[in-house]
Formats: structure tokens, C-alpha cells, sequence
């Protein structure tokens, strides 16, 4: 509990609407310099569509509604009925009245609310789809604020303006254009307004000069602190945020934290936990809805190591409407894990499971060679976060390639600084500098090889355009050859931004004798050759797919030579995505890869994230239906989970929080899926400083809760090389085991990552013996993770084995 209050000290904890990463908030692009660096063009079409609401939509008996202008009967209260096949339209007859035109509604009280949807008439009929649009509150109907503006897609789904909690009688809507410019009209089919149902009663005193700050005199009160805030009512929680002490001085500000939630204010149960930056600015702790009286939050360290203070000038908790339990069968959100910085690539380190993420030179933006990386290691065995600044390589390490080394060692090449290359070393938690590589380099791939050298070819976008060919790395010696039979050219895609763009994010796979496979994103599939000078070979094309920049492919079955393919666009941005699916089966090297085309996903996606999972089914999540950089638009949060015993793709749980462009995805130690980042755009809207966890329902019971596991109780050997049998003791039947491999990703690539099916014979009573697969190409040098599976699919946690490198 807390030690001490200080005097006429007061802590303001207020309930108030979703936090920034559980919604779309009022669009801020990027400064230009960001915008310049990356070559984007911001997309005018989509600055606010906005992510479902989490509160409920309020009642709107007895509301009324007035137009600047309707048609007829076409009147504003159509909107307001229910129905959806009524509407509201502006005049057309005799003549049309000009834009803007304005609905405004009256709810006859005031109300705390934190959104509006739109949705545009439903007859098969467009005219009048809003476009550019802007949303004022008043609470006395004639002051007005602005709360949202925008433009909204011209189609006829649902549109969305979320906004923070604020209270208001009236909401007016202005439309600015007709979404088709097809006539100054406007219609709706229905308009709802979401709030959280609070009054004013529930906040405090809201001032930043006061502070709660724990006791130093006569003598300190030592760590941990803690506050427990009582709402007095259970409520739908997804975050808090933290404002430290505004004073000037920045003791106590909050280090390692963990949030904690009850309805008892007896049972806790933690929903997240992290790391935040010590400065004085706003800091954010989401987290999937829960039902919650109380929040604690747990300060485990002071930011700046000055003494073993913890201060707050303010605490906001996140709520939405009636807590409404998400449906069991499609897997769990949460916890979230906070970030001091903005995680855009990340991977997952042998043996501990730890997971190494880091932006650039900044935590929060990038541009120009900074020539140090902003890091931090998340640990899940203590939950906890920690930040480093790596300054000793003099690398810039954002928009690298990652690869995993035979050795567990993340090499991480190019980037922003377009020839330096770093490596991490998990044992001594600790980067290096590898040699320079021979050609400079932004946003290329790169594979682990068969014979343990790592590969590597495009890279245009830094370091100058054109001529990325080949080259590769050799951790032996710790040089790099040029691979002039490697040449980049057959892998470009036609993207409108020219090689900029054509030769980034290439879909390599390590295979036999030393081959690498690239199946994408160009149309154009080819193998490269790594002997000598190198070689390349025509592998056909990928079916009737287009180029598909920014889309996933994953190796779910190693031994097959299967990879699956989804999603990407034909250019990097503001041109839509595609939902298109294919298998693509690989055999010898140099051979014509088969291509399948199956079912589409069921969403189209770009800057998506795909991961295989110990029993060979692929989760994918986040991305967008256009490819919009720095701006959560057009978003797609529902995640999708694709089958292959029967090709399908099944809709997930949804999450809150946008994950686009810059966001990565891994698979932990424990069989569950790391989905996060997004963002890394200085003052923008779309920086998104964590991370969630998502539970696969393979690791629940029906009615939501754990499933009991069966456990890896020992393993012969944890070192092997391809040939070698090892022999699994657990504490149960089992049906299946799988190898997957340690991953690394970031810009939606992770060639790290990909699943052998192991086949099992039974030695006795819960003993079973497993074969590596006797070729390098298949099992890649480098660190597994060990699954084994029992009859209900429930995997265990993993055993960690190295393939060494031959």
C-alpha cells in the first residue's frame, strides 16, 4: 500500500473515454521530414475510419434531429428510427441546394459520449454517400466543438468518428462533399451515438499542479508503490493513462509498472505490465476489455533510477459501455506490453524466450543516419521491460533485414544506416558490429542459409536505387562475398514508386545446397544459387496472383516444402489490398515451383503479420484494406486463423488496437502470438507504443478458460544436426510434435520462422522418439522451438533445440 500522501497533495483519477490506441483519434500526420524519408504520400481519403467503438450506442428514444435541407419526407429523424431502409436526404427537387449540409441532434440530456457511426442509405443507391465531413459536441446547442473531421470511404458500410469521452446534448454532422462527387447531396440511413452512460459526477478535481508523490521525509519509502483507484461501479476497462509530476522535477516518475484490475477490490488479476519513458509527457497502458471496480497500478521502479519515489499528477481510466464478455472459441486478447519506444522489429531469442524489439535513433521517429538504435527487451517470465540505447555499433538499425543466425545471434543489416550490420547476442545480452556490407542497403530480406550463411538481396529504398543484387554473409569469418549471379532485377515488382520501392520486402526462404527460394512479393518467382559468384533460375510465377508488396508468406510445413501466401497490394501504398491466397509447393532447387490458388482470406490485407503455429495452422492479423503508412485507416482488426487440413479461413476475436504499417508479429515460447507496433511518426496519431498478446483458443477450454497442457518433462539432447533422433519424455499421451523456428520480423518479413511436422514413435509409456529431417534445407542450422501436442490439439510449452550448422 502507500507509504504516504503528500501533503495537500490530490490525485485525480477520472473516467473518461478510450485512450489513443483503442481508437482513431483526430488525424496528425506525420512532420514532412518523416514523410519525405519513407517517400509517402498520404492518402486524402483516408484521415478518419475510425476502429469499431467498445461503448454501447445509446438510446435515442424521444431524439430529434434538424437538417439544413431534406426532400420530402426524406427527413433527419429517418436517421434516427432504427431502420435501415429509411433515410435522410437533402434536397434534389426542384432544384439542389448546395453543400455543406448539416444534421444536428437534440438527445434531450447531456450525455458523456465517445463516438458517432454513420451509416450511408442502404438502397443499392450512392448518392449522397458522405465524404469529407467534420463533428461538432455543444452541450447548450450553441457553442460547438469540433471533435472529428475527415473523409469517409464511398461505399455503403458503416462509418465511424470516435473521439474522447466528452459531455454533449447535441451532435452535429457536417457534410462537406458528396463521397462520389457525383452531386452536392447528402443522405443517411441510420446515426448513432456511443457513450459510456457517465456523469460529471464521476471526476474529480483535473489539476496538474497537484500530485500524489510518496513519502521522503523523514525517510524514504521504499519500492514497490501502489495506488488502487475504486470507480465504485464495475465498468468496461481497456487502459489507463499516467501524466507525471508537470512541476519541473522528475522525481518519481514511473519506470517498470504493472496493472492490475478487480471487481472485489480483494482478487487482482495483472493485465498489463511494461516500461515507460521518463519524461514528463502523457504516457498510455491499454488493454483487452476487462470487467473492473478497481485499478492498481504497481510502480516497481523510478524511470530515472534517481531514489524510490513514485509521483502522478494525474490518473485516467479508459472505459467504454456495459462490459460485454468477448465470445469464447475464437482465442483471448491480452496482456498488453508496453514499450519505451515504438516497436517496429523485434525477435524472439533463443532458450530465455526474451524478445529484443527496437524503432531507431529516436523512440518514436526516425530520418537520416542517426547512428544509434533506441531498444528494449521484453522478458515474459517476469514481465518486465527495459530499455537500452545501442550507441557502440554506430548503427541506425531501422528498416534493416533480420535474420537468426546457426548461433541464435539476430544479425540485423542496413537500414537507415545503409552498410552497417550489428549483431545481438541473447548469452551476453549484448550488440556488436559485423562487417560492413559490400552493397548499402534499406528495407531488403534476408534468409539463413542451408551451409549457415545468411543471404541477402534488394534494398532500395536507402543507400541509393537500383543494382541490389546479392550478396552474403559468412558468421565464420565475419565477411561478406557479392553474389554478381544474383541479380536483383528479376525479382522487381512494377510498383508505381519505381525500384524505390520494386525491390523491397523479398520472400525468401533458405533451401537445399545452399539455395534460396523467393517467392515474393514479385509475381515473378526465382531461385538464387550461393556457390561461387552465385546463380539465378526462373521458378514460374505465382499463379494469377499480381504483385503483392507488403503481403506474408510462411513455410507451415518444412518438410512438404509448403509456404502459404496472403495478402499485399500491387504498390507499396494508397492502392487497395487484396485478399488473394495461394500454396506454393517447392522441391528441388532450380525446379518450377507448383502454385495453388485457394480461398480467399476473409479480409483484404497489407502491412498485415502472418505466424504459423506449433499444429501448422497461420494466424494473421492487423493491416488495412489500403495501404495508408502512418495512418490508422481503413483497418482491419479482426484476425483470421487459416486451416490447412481444409484451406479455410476463420475469423478471430477482434482487437483494439491498430497494428498497420511498422507492426510485427512473433510466436512465444508458450505457443502464443506477440502482435505489435505501428507507427514510428513523431507527433502523428498512429505511433503505438506496445504490444498484445494474443491466446490462441488451442490453449483454452470451450468456456474460455486455460486448458490443462500436456508438459515436455526432459529431451536426450537439446543439440542436434539433421539425422539425429532425440527422445521426448512428457507427462501424457501426446498425438503430435513440431519444430518451429526461432523468429525475428519487422515491415511485414519474418524468413526466420517456419514449422517442421515431426513424426513420432512410441517408446513406451509417455516416451517417444523424433527424427530431424537429414537435410540442412529443411532443418536450417540454428534454434528450434520443441511442441508437443496432445489429442485436443492443446500444445505444450516449448523445449529449445539447435540444429548445429554443418
Amino acid at each position: 500500500m502507500l507509504s504516504s500522501w503528500m501533503s495537500g497533495a490530490l490525485l485525480f483519477a477520472t473516467i473518461c473515454g478510450r485512450v489513443a490506441n483503442a481508437r482513431t483519434v483526430t488525424f496528425v500526420p506525420p512532420p514532412a521530414e518523416v514523410l519525405d524519408a519513407e517517400g509517402i504520400v498520404l492518402d486524402p481519403q483516408a484521415k478518419l475510419l475510425a476502429a469499431p467503438i467498445a461503448a454501447s450506442p445509446l438510446d435515442r428514444t424521444g431524439w430529434t434531429a434538424t437538417t439544413d435541407s431534406a426532400q420530402g419526407g426524406l427527413v433527419g429523424t429517418n436517421a434516427l428510427d432504427g431502420n435501415a431502409n429509411s433515410m435522410w436526404h437533402t434536397q434534389w427537387d426542384p432544384t439542389n441546394v448546395a453543400l455543406p449540409h448539416t444534421i444536428t441532434i437534440d438527445m434531450k440530456s447531456t450525455q458523456f459520449v465517445d463516438g458517432v457511426t454513420y451509416l450511408p442509405r442502404q438502397d443499392g443507391n450512392s448518392n449522397g454517400n458522405i465524404g469529407q465531413h467534420q463533428l461538432f459536441l455543444s452541450t447548450d446547442g450553441t457553442n460547438f466543438n469540433l471533435v472529428a473531421f475527415g473523409t469517409w470511404l464511398d461505399d455503403n458500410s458503416e462509418k465511424t468518428a470516435d473521439f474522447e469521452t466528452t459531455p454533449a446534448r447535441y451532435i452535429r454532422l457536417v457534410a462537406l462533399s458528396e463521397a462520389g462527387n457525383r452531386g452536392p447531396w447528402t443522405s443517411a440511413a441510420e446515426i448513432n451515438v456511443y457513450g459510456a452512460g457517465l456523469g460529471p459526477g464521476n471526476t474529480l478535481d483535473g489539476d496538474t499542479a497537484s500530485i500524489w508523490h510518496t513519502q521522503w521525509d523523514p525517510t524514504n519509502a521504499a519500492l514497490p508503490h501502489t495506488i488502487t483507484i475504486d470507480m465504485k461501479a464495475a465498468l468496461n476497462v481497456d487502459g489507463i493513462t499516467y501524466l507525471p509530476r508537470q512541476d519541473g522535477n522528475a522525481n518519481g516518475n514511473i519506470g517498470n509498472y504493472q496493472i492490475l484490475t478487480s471487481t472485489n477490490g480483494v482478487d487482482f488479476n495483472q493485465v498489463t505490465s511494461g516500461t515507460w519513458i521518463d519524461d514528463p509527457t502523457l504516457k498510455g497502458a491499454n488493454f483487452a476489455s476487462v470487467s473492473a471496480q478497481y485499478i492498481r497500478i504497481v510502480s516497481q521502479s523510478e524511470a530515472g533510477n534517481r531514489g524510490p519515489w513514485t509521483s502522478a499528477s494525474e490518473i485516467n481510466v479508459s472505459v467504454g459501455g456495459p462490459f460485454v464478455p468477448p465470445p469464447n472459441g475464437k482465442g483471448q486478447w491480452g496482456p498488453t506490453v508496453n514499450f519505451p519506444l515504438v516497436p517496429v522489429a523485434a525477435s524472439v531469442q533463443p532458450n530465455t524466450g526474451k524478445v529484443v524489439a527496437w524503432s531507431s535513433w529516436s523512440a518514436k521517429t526516425f530520418g537520416g543516419d542517426g547512428g544509434r538504435t533506441v531498444t528494449a527487451l521484453y522478458d515474459p517470465a517476469s514481465q518486465t521491460v527495459t530499455q537500452r540505447v545501442v550507441t557502440n555499433t554506430g548503427h541506425d538499425m531501422f528498416c534493416p533485414s533480420i535474420s537468426i543466425d546457426a548461433n541464435g545471434r539476430t544479425l540485423v543489416t542496413g537500414g537507415d544506416s545503409s552498410q552497417k550490420a550489428s549483431i545481438y547476442t541473447p548469452s551476453s545480452d549484448s550488440w556488436s558490429s559485423a562487417a560492413n556490407l559490400i552493397t548499402s542497403r534499406g528495407y531488403h530480406s534476408s534468409a539463413t542459409c542451408s551451409d549457415g550463411r545468411i543471404f541477402t538481396i534488394g534494398g532500395s529504398w536507402s543507400g541509393g536505387e537500383g543494382n541490389k543484387n546479392g550478396e552474403i554473409y559468412n558468421p565464420n569469418t565475419n565477411g561478406w562475398t557479392s553474389l554478381g549471379g544474383c541479380p536483383v532485377a528479376p525479382m522487381l515488382t512494377a510498383d508505381q514508386q519505381g525500384v524505390f520501392r520494386s525491390d523491397n520486402h523479398a520472400w525468401l526462404f533458405g533451401w537445399k545446397s545452399g539455395s534460396v527460394f523467393q517467392a515474393g512479393p514479385s509475381i515473378a518467382m526465382n531461385w538464387y544459387g550461393t556457390s561461387g559468384g552465385g546463380s539465378r533460375q526462373s521458378a514460374g510465377n505465382r499463379a494469377t496472383d499480381g504483385h503483392s508488396m507488403c503481403g506474408n508468406a510462411i513455410m507451415y510445413d518444412a518438410v512438404a516444402g509448403k509456404i502459404l501466401t496472403v495478402g499485399g497490394s500491387p504498390n507499396y501504398q494508397n492502392t487497395a489490398a487484396t485478399s488473394a491466397a495461394h500454396i506454393i509447393t517447392i522441391g528441388n532447387p532450380g525446379s518450377t515451383a507448383q502454385v495453388t490458388k485457394i480461398g480467399d482470406m476473409n479480409f483484404p490485407r497489407i502491412f498485415h503479420s502472418s505466424v504459423v503455429l506449433p499444429d501448422g495452422k497461420v494466424y494473421i492479423g492487423g493491416g488495412q484494406s489500403v495501404g495508408s503508412p502512418f495512418q490508422d485507416s481503413n483497418l482491419q482488426l479482426t484476425p483470421e486463423l487459416w486451416d490447412p487440413a481444409t484451406n479455410q479461413f476463420t475469423q478471430l476475436i477482434p482487437n483494439s488496437i491498430p497494428r498497420v504499417y511498422h507492426s510485427f508479429a512473433l510466436l512465444l515460447q508458450d505457443a502464443t502470438v506477440m502482435l505489435g507496433g505501428g507507427g514510428l511518426c513523431d507527433t502523428c496519431s498512429a505511433n503505438h507504443f506496445d504490444a498484445q498478446i494474443y491466446t490462441p483458443q488451442y490453449l483454452l477450454n470451450a468456456d474460455g478458460t486455460k486448458a490443462t497442457r500436456p508438459v515436455i518433462s526432459s529431451i536426450s539432447t537439446n543439440n542436434v544436426v539433421p539425422g539425429n533422433t532425440v527422445t521426448v519424455n512428457t507427462n501424457g499421451a501426446v498425438s503430435s510434435m513440431s519444430l518451429v523456428r526461432y523468429g525475428s520480423a519487422t515491415h511485414t518479413v519474418n524468413t526466420d520462422q517456419r514449422r517442421i511436422p515431426l513424426s513420432l514413435v512410441s517408446l513406451g509409456r509417455n516416451s517417444y522418439r523424433i527424427t530431424i529431417p537429414n537435410d540442412y534445407g529443411i532443418s536450417l542450422p540454428g534454434y528450434w522451438m520443441l511442441f508437443a501436442m496432445d489429442s485436443a490439439g492443446h500444445p505444450s510449452v516449448s523445449k529449445t533445440i539447435q540444429i548445429r550448422g554443418p
